[in-house]
């Protein structure tokens, strides 16, 4: 049985970019000595799309599951649907625009092993022009992800030192920090056994603060540890650049968190 896992869900992914994180988890599955498990779940459904299977097909060496979803499942049920054909011990959960250093699998796996407290790995992150991305959180507050999602740059700049609070700046540098509260969705490894404990994603999430919940679930179990070794591109952007359908999907989402969890409006 294969040791590693990873799942991909895919909707309209941007064909040069999925190349480039495929490319980039066989250079990561090098330093493995084992073959890895890549399912991939794509929730593009419309005809004439590209071929997608066929693109991972010719790419990736190891084992591949290939599911095409009957219609649009959205994030959480499309990952639980994918990580359910998997039987290994350890999993990446992963973004189609997360390209991964070449010793990212590696030191993630590492960590977990030498960690047995440590529930969830999260990475350092940067963006493909090199800007430093903070994918560990706080628990937010209503006031702190508008600003962050979609005040203007010079407000912004003016609450900057609360955005920094809540981005966990100066605590999740250079350091391993195991005191996350929540961390990214892009990159989340983990052990599948306690993925499953928790009951995976909240299937009441279409699309955003699934991964705050899951974060939340898991550290009941333990620790969910930054470690600045483990190494990522994140090409993804904000909620507010993608158009209405996101800002009000992430409004949604957003109100069925702080109802589950708690409101924090300031």
């Amino acid at each position: 049985m294969n040791t590693v896992s990873i799942s991909i869900v895919l909707f309209k992914p941007k064909k040069m970019v999925f190349i480039s994180v495929l490319e980039s988890l066989v250079i990561a599955i090098e330093k493995l000595n084992d073959k890895v498990l890549l399912i991939i779940l794509d929730n593009s459904v419309e005809k004439g799309i590209e071929n997608f299977e066929l693109l991972a097909q010719t790419i990736w060496p190891d084992p591949l599951k290939f599911i095409h979803s009957p219609k649009n499942l959205g994030y959480a049920i499309g990952h639980n649907k994918a990580i359910e054909e998997s039987q290994c011990e350890y999993h990446l959960i992963l973004n189609p625009d997360v390209i991964l250093d070449s010793y990212a699998l590696i030191s993630a796996l590492d960590y977990l092993k030498k960690n047995p407290k440590v529930v969830l790995v999260s990475p350092y992150a940067c963006s493909e022009d090199g800007k430093r991305q903070y994918l560990c959180k706080s628990y937010p507050s209503v006031f702190v992800l508008f600003i962050r999602g979609f005040a203007p740059l010079w407000c912004q700049n003016y609450f900057s030192k609360k955005l920094a609070e809540y981005e966990l700046n100066g605590k999740t540098e250079q350091q391993d920090f195991l005191e996350v509260p929540i961390a990214s969705g892009c990159f989340m490894f983990l052990r599948k056994k306690q993925f499953d404990a928790v009951g995976g994603f909240s299937e009441k999430f279409f699309l955003y603060f699934e991964d705050f919940d899951l974060s939340i679930k898991l550290r009941q179990l333990g620790k969910i540890a930054y470690v600045p070794k483990v190494k990522i591109v994140h090409f993804g952007g904000q909620a507010a650049q993608k158009g209405a359908d996101h800002i009000l999907l992430f409004g949604r989402s957003m109100c069925s968190f702080f109802n589950k969890h708690g409101w924090s409006l300031y």
